[in-house]
Order: structure tokens, then C-alpha cells, then sequence
């Protein structure tokens, strides 16, 4: 059951430290790019189908979530991510419980504060 999202991640997925925390995320397809925020179980390669499917037409970054204390840190680690891929615009998909955690509109006027 879980060789779809094991292969996915070794193909697909980075890795990135910042402020000591190691962040891995996926990143695939080409086309305007979409942060795609996962849902609770915080793993991006548990939803590679629907992934791969996004990618067929956009470049899609999807991270995982590491242990951090506060939404500044989720914010740091999440704009380190677009920033090492070139992105500093983007479409935000989410998923599951992303939309408790994260009020779109709220975290795009953040990331475009970010990285100006």
C-alpha cells in the first residue's frame, strides 16, 4: 500500500534545512506553480495520484510537515521552499486539515510580504 507514495517521494522529493529544521517536500511538473498544502497525516507522497495529476499542467511544490512551534516558522520553512525553486508567485491548493491551519488569503499576503 505504501510503495506508490515510497517511490514517489525518492523520485520526486527534496530536501531543504533551514533555521536548523529539515523540511522535504516534493516538486514535479512544469507550467504555473501551486503550492499544494497537505492535509493531517503530513506527508506530500501520500497524495501523489492527485500530485501527479496537478503536475500534468502546473509546477507543483507539495511539502511535508516538520515539528515547528509557530506559524513563523511554518512561514519561513514554506517561503525557503519557493524561494529555492524559483517561485516567487504561486496558486495554493490545500487539503484536509491545511485549511484550518492556514487561511489561504492570510498566507499568500505573508509569502508576497516574505519574499519582496
Amino acid at each position: 500500500m505504501l510503495s506508490g507514495p515510497r517511490h514517489f517521494a525518492a523520485t520526486d522529493g527534496r530536501e531543504l534545512t533551514v533555521g536548523g529544521v529539515r523540511w522535504r517536500y516534493t516538486r514535479l511538473g512544469s507550467g504555473p506553480p501551486v503550492l499544494r498544502l497537505t492535509g493531517g497525516l503530513r506527508r506530500a507522497a501520500l497524495g501523489f495520484a492527485f500530485l501527479e495529476q496537478l503536475a500534468a499542467h502546473n509546477t507543483v511544490g507539495a511539502p511535508d510537515y516538520p515539528p515547528v512551534r509557530s506559524f513563523a516558522d511554518l512561514d519561513t520553512g514554506l517561503s525557503a521552499i519557493l524561494r529555492a525553486e524559483g517561485i516567487d508567485r504561486c496558486d495554493l491548493g490545500q487539503a484536509g486539515h491545511a485549511a484550518v491551519l492556514l487561511e489561504p488569503g492570510a498566507y499568500m499576503q505573508w509569502v508576497e510580504q516574505a519574499l519582496a
